[in-house]
């Protein structure tokens, strides 16, 4: 997510990139980790599908960089543009 936000987006700050990035190891490991509580299929299985919980990270970090550049965004004084 961090690399999509400074190819696609203008001015990205660094919060939104670290951001983004914290997120998604943390919810990665953290479902992977400790996700039978909240995916049932997880509990007896030799194999965990780590694609699932990679897929909620992505996720998960785009929504928080998205606010932390919308609101970073919105911060920047206009004069600063010109």
């Amino acid at each position: 997510v961090p690399v999509l936000f400074g190819t696609f987006l203008e001015d990205t700050p660094l919060s939104a990139a670290a951001s983004a990035a914290v997120t998604a190891v943390a919810v990665h490991f953290g479902l992977y980790y400790t996700g039978q509580h909240y995916f049932p299929y997880y509990e007896g299985v030799a194999v965990k599908n780590p694609g699932i919980s990679t897929a909620l990270g992505i996720v998960a970090a785009l929504a928080v960089g998205g606010v932390v550049y919308l609101v970073g965004r919105k911060g920047a004084s206009p004069a600063a543009e010109s």
